[in-house]
């Protein structure tokens, strides 16, 4: 897309920042074709003997030099250093680095000019001579200068792709999508290809479990745990989302096949600057239930530290609804059940880093969740029927109340070295978090026997109260530097300590008032300590070979303590070590075309909600139930990609055992031959996979319209330990346009569609989604007004069904999800542009 910008504009300082952003980008992409015309100059100069009078038995050098803005005295980042011969042709090319420095290697005697340009600097022009002796030159450094004239008036037309690819992951950079405006994480993660969030908390990519990190941390917290957390994260704060198929050895070997990445925006703007945000919306349904939250950030940074703090509401109401009918023969039950549900929190946090020098930076994280949920459900509203041969036994009515308070607290203390050699850096991460909630729940049933209506049981009422705390503790030490000119070690390791503390205090109602059920009340402990080491080794070969091989070794020790019945076992205690492989292979052919592929090992643990043995019911006819003697997952991936200009093409094998599921099954042994649900863990068996997907950006580009395309398609095979089988495809297709209206509008339309999904024991029905918006800039690109439409249709559900053993059990869950959202943003900026420190959190400063 092409912009103009008039006279004047750029000397504002918040939209110049913005306008050299582009400019880095702009020069990146300038450098790599300057580079690849290099190599073809660097051929013909050895081709010919010498290059700019050199003669042929002189030994190469390299030439290196720093580069620094003329008037801030800061480095400059992403300059372009061109190397011309006396012929003014290109031998070589490269970009400088965060620290304003470049090198060139291998150059030959002779005489020659380095061309350092910036868009929006006036370019520099820079003698070199190297000596026959083969001795290495470093050039005073240079100072960069803003030319004015050409800031008068600028035509940019770089924009950032909506979606990168890499050799070892894809980049999603949402921060530009409308439907981010006013929403969550959880909203914006349903809008990703491949990605699905289901109402259980389970996420996937591509049909298989994925962990989910939040700049490059690990969260620790059990599914639904997660995902309430997430919902109170505004999706105006996140910048990406990298989806790792295959993590590397520098990553925890546990949490699924694959690693969704979520980072947030982070501050690289010297002086004030910050955003404030806030929304409303309703949803299009017969609840008409209202949500609105908001949210400011303030950032501030000069040469000494950067700070940011970002506090955020969120108020949201939601209608969820159930129906379940399970049948065994001629008996059947049917299961209804529809609530209204109120969830209200905040969210803090602040972020500082002290650059001490130029090689040290000593940072700290702060950030804080505090979250009150509250709702519950109408007798009529909720309601269980029991039939024999199609003649109604009995109707039970039920209703409840609940209530929950969670909390999360999170410290972060990091520091990072960067020797002077590049890409050689030391960093060591300390952190700490403590999780903690106390839900209560109120439970009346009361019951219609339809066949004598005078032999009615008294109404079962009762209440369960948990007092759950999850500390987590870690260290972590990365080391890497590169050895030569194309080889890079990466070593590193962690030691990480979570624990769950888990009170459950159920209680009857009686004649005599509320009495303690020890039957059902438990108290549970659980404890796992995992040391890990890892090796990494990168080589470059030639000009279009990679290679890349990881080791990490992970020591793992878990127990867990319960009160049980006499009789029985108290404690189950583990203890294993796995050692986990990754290989990357990869070949630049050119510009436009790449090869890839990669294996990595990985490994699944239980979360300690399915390791914790106690029956909790949620109604009258359901429970769940954990397994202590779950056993964990272990996963096998092998991943191909080819890229062609704006074509992707993945192919993808995978083999997993023991695997991790959830069974619902029917329990008749409670309630004399009645049906009750029951949620259960175990180790299922194994699944493999196989699968290919295919992706595309602006293939037939015109200046209105952008979009981006993903099919994928897989076939699933699973057996479990008893020998059920549950094969079939699962395919997806998603597309997201934006379409440009002028200068100050925008408009977007995206649609996901998914197909059946067999998995473990269960078969979940294919679902659609489509969701509008239209945005318009306001106040020179400051602010930003949005209308959004999300899942137009009402279309998104879920529909799981079980059918083995000679039951067969059909779930419907349904929620509010058509809503319409008026969102309005406010950037503030009174800064330029900096160089990004190196306290930066990028994927060196995981946990």
């Amino acid at each position: 897309m092409r912009a103009h910008f008039p006279k004047g504009l750029l000397r504002r300082p918040a939209f110049r920042s913005s306008v050299v952003f582009i400019c880095r980008t702009a020069n990146a992409i300038r450098t790599v074709a300057l580079c690849v015309a290099a190599c073809g100059g660097a051929v013909v100069a050895s081709g010919s003997g010498a290059s700019g009078g050199g003669g042929a038995g002189r030994e190469a050098a390299k030439i290196a030099g720093t580069v620094y803005d003329a008037a801030t005295e800061r480095a400059m980042e992403h300059v372009t250093v061109v190397l011309l011969d006396h012929r003014q042709k290109t031998m070589d090319a490269t970009l400088t680095d965060a620290a304003g420095a470049f090198t060139l290697v291998d150059i030959p005697a002779g005489r020659y000019v380095l061309k350092l340009s910036f868009l929006g600097y006036a370019d520099r022009r820079i003698d070199v001579a190297m000596a026959s002796d083969g001795g290495d030159v470093r050039v005073p450094p240079i100072a960069m200068a803003v030319e004015s004239k050409r800031l008068d008036e600028v035509v940019v037309a770089v924009e950032k792709s909506m979606i990168e690819h890499h050799i070892d992951k894809i980049v999603i950079n949402v921060a530009d999508y409308i439907g981010t405006e006013g929403g969550n994480v959880v909203d914006m993660l349903r809008k990703i290809a491949g990605i699905t969030v289901d109402s259980d908390g389970n996420v996937s990519l591509n049909g298989q479990p994925a962990a989910i990190y939040l700049d490059n941390r690990p969260s620790n917290l059990s599914k639904m745990d997660l995902l309430n957390m997430l919902y109170f994260i505004e999706a105006a704060e996140i910048d990406k989302v990298e989806l790792i198929q295959n993590p590397s050895a520098k990553f925890d070997a546990s949490g699924g096949s694959a690693i969704i990445n979520i980072i947030t925006k982070k501050n690289t703007l010297n002086g004030w600057s910050g955003s404030v945000q806030a929304s409303g919306g309703a949803f299009v349904d017969t609840t008409g239930l209202f949500n609105g939250a908001g949210g400011a950030t303030v950032h501030y940074r000069n040469k000494w530290f950067n700070t940011s703090l970002h506090g955020g509401l969120r108020s949201d109401r939601q209608a969820t609804g159930y129906e379940a009918t399970t049948t065994m023969g001629d008996v059947r039950q049917y299961q209804h059940r529809y609530g209204e549900y109120t969830n209200a929190g905040q969210t803090a946090r602040m972020t500082t880093n002290f650059f001490a020098g130029e090689k040290d930076v000593i940072g700290f994280i702060l950030s804080g969740g505090w979250n009150h949920t509250s709702g519950g459900t109408g007798e009529i509203a909720s309601r269980t029927d029991h039939f024999v041969a199609d003649r109604l036994l009995q109707r039970t009515g039920n209703s409840d109340r609940s209530n929950n308070r969670l909390t999360t607290y999170s410290a972060n203390a990091n520091y990072q070295h960067t020797f002077k050699k590049d890409r050689h850096d030391l960093l060591v991460n300390v952190d700490a978090m403590r999780y903690s909630t106390q839900p209560w729940s109120y439970n009346e049933t009361r019951f219609i026997n339809m066949t004598d209506a005078t032999d009615v049981p008294p109404p079962r009422i009762w209440q369960h109260t948990l007092r759950q705390k999850v500390e987590t503790r870690s260290a972590m030490i990365d080391y890497e530097r590169p050895i030569g000119k194309r080889i890079t070690v990466e070593a590193g390791g962690k030691l990480a300590e979570t624990s769950t503390t888990n009170s459950l205090l159920y209680e009857q109602w009686e004649l005599a008032g509320w009495q303690r059920d020890d039957g059902l009340s438990n108290d549970f402990r659980y404890r796992e300590r995992i040391g890990a080491i890892y090796v990494s080794v990168g080589a470059t070969l030639g000009k279009k070979w990679q290679l890349k091989r990881g080791l990490r070794w992970e020591n793992t020790w878990s127990r867990g303590d319960w009160q049980l019945a006499p009789g029985r076992d108290t404690a189950t205690a583990r203890r294993y070590n796995n050692l986990f492989s990754t290989i990357y292979v990869g070949y630049n052919q050119s510009l436009e075309q790449s090869w890839s592929l990669s294996y990595a090992q990985r490994i699944q643990r239980p979360d300690y909600a399915a390791l914790n043995p106690f029956r909790s019911f949620s109604n009258y006819y359901s429970y769940s139930e954990g397994n202590p003697h779950l056993l964990p997952q272990y996963i096998h991936t092998i991943h191909a990609n080819f890229r062609r200009e704006k074509w992707n093409v993945g192919g993808y094998l995978q083999l997993a055992t023991q695997v991790i599921t959830e069974n619902i099954r029917t329990d008749t042994t409670i309630y004399a031959g009645y049906p009750v649900t029951a949620r259960t863990w175990s180790n299922f068996g194994q699944t493999s996979l196989a699968g290919i997907s295919l992706s595309g950006t602006n293939l037939f580009p015109v200046d209105w319209w952008s979009y981006n395309l993903h099919l994928s398609g897989l076939y699933i095979a699973s057996t479990s330990n008893d020998q059920y089988r549950n094969n079939g495809w699962f395919a997806t297709a998603y597309m997201e346009n934006t379409f440009y209206i002028g200068r100050t509008w925008r408009a977007e339309l995206t649609g996901n569609v998914q197909s059946p999904l067999p998995y473990g024991y269960y078969r979940v029905d294919g679902n659609y989604t489509v969701s509008a918006g239209l945005r318009k800039t306001l106040w020179n690109h400051a602010a930003t007004l949005t209308l959004y439409i999300d899942d137009m249709f009402d279309s998104r559900r879920s529909h799981i069904l079980v059918d083995r053993d000679g039951q067969r059990m059909e779930i419907r869950n349904t929620w509010s999800s058509r809503q319409v959202r008026l969102s309005f943003s406010y950037r503030f900026r009174q800064a330029i542009r900096s160089r990004e420190g190196v306290g930066r959190l990028d994927e060196r400063d995981r946990l």
